[in-house]
């Protein structure tokens, strides 16, 4: 088969290939026609298209070439049968041609027939729709458990027909129908807020009292421990105290590396050093040039100033408390 696939690429490369993609489509609804996926001139048997596809080539190939065709009402291969204006790649129009034709050559030389119209079947006969019978019947019994939304997506043909034309055999073999869940009671937000907000302050000092390995506060990471996130991030206008708090007690990454560095000073009873504060703080040497300035500081005796856009909250790194725990430890 890849060799087949192979000569079809030579073959088009080469420039003997021919066609128009107005004739692409045209052709495939006549081979489409030929080989009886058609019922009367339009109306594709989706399923056993897609079926004999797959088995012709198998999953394996397939996947190899990214045309996996995923067992639903509309998908790529269905697509490029259908007058759409849906581009397929060209390699799929490949696998497309030889699932029809020994080869690319063959299959220039099939004929494309005019476009095809629509037959007109306001009255035909019930017998002529057996196979929609039979199509929901198989999808009732290989799906017992899907919806009747589910069935009609998989073939909408045959669901929509047996739905006008025979209303009862219908009824009778469907599903039944899903009753809806009840609609939740109207959420007091105010109250929800509050309620919310506590649960937030207890994930913060869960988050800031850890250790090995330190956890950065975030409002994400916060959302996360609290087990409200999805409440608090799809209704952020609605909890206006929760989100006033989570923004000011959300870290920037120099923050974190700031409070990560207090916290081994006032944890260790070693001998304090600069490659101590690096190790236990977990902080990569030289990546931020105003905590490497800080750490130097601290062993220096020398404050810096911080501006505004340092992420540091106090005006002065070093601090006199934390220049003072530095001592006591030295000593």
């Amino acid at each position: 088969m890849l060799v087949r696939i192979a000569e079809a690429f030579e073959y088009i490369i080469s420039g003997q290939l021919r066609c128009s993609y107005a004739d692409l489509k045209l052709r495939y609804r006549s081979l489409l026609k030929e080989q009886n996926y058609l019922y009367g001139n339009t109306r594709l048997d989706t399923q056993k298209v897609m079926n004999d596809f797959i088995n012709h080539y198998g999953e394996k190939l397939l996947m190899r070439f990214g045309a996996t065709v995923e067992d639903v009402y509309c998908n790529w291969l269905l697509s490029a049968f259908r007058n759409t204006d849906r581009i397929t790649h060209p390699v799929r129009h490949i696998l497309i041609i030889l699932f029809f034709c020994e080869s690319v050559h063959d299959f220039s030389q099939h004929s494309p027939l005019s476009e095809l119209k629509p037959e007109k079947r306001i009255n035909a006969p019930k017998n002529d729709f057996a196979h929609h019978y039979k199509s929901i019947l198989a999808l009732i019994d290989k799906f017992p458990e899907k919806s009747r939304q589910a069935l009609r997506s998989m073939d909408n043909a045959a669901y929509q027909w047996l739905n006008i034309h025979d209303k009862d055999w219908f009824e009778r073999h469907m599903p039944p129908k899903r009753i809806p869940k009840p609609v939740p009671k109207r959420i007091n937000w105010a109250d929800k807020d509050s309620e919310v907000l506590a649960k937030v302050k207890k994930s913060v000092s869960q988050l800031l009292s850890e250790r090995n390995p330190f956890v950065r506060v975030t409002i994400y990471a916060v959302c996360g421990r609290s087990g409200e996130q999805y409440r608090i991030l799809n209704n952020r206008h609605k909890l206006p105290k929760t989100m006033k708090y989570l923004e000011a007690v959300a870290e920037t990454s120099l923050q974190f590396q700031y409070r990560k560095i207090r916290c081994v000073i006032s944890d260790t009873n070693e001998e304090l050093t600069k490659e101590l504060i690096y190790k236990n703080a977990c902080i990569v040497k030289y990546r931020f040039r105003e905590v490497d300035d800080y750490i130097e500081s601290l062993f220096s005796g020398v404050q810096i100033n911080v501006g505004k856009n340092s992420g540091v909250q106090s005006s002065r790194i070093c601090d006199n408390l934390l220049g003072w725990r530095l001592r006591q430890k030295k000593q």
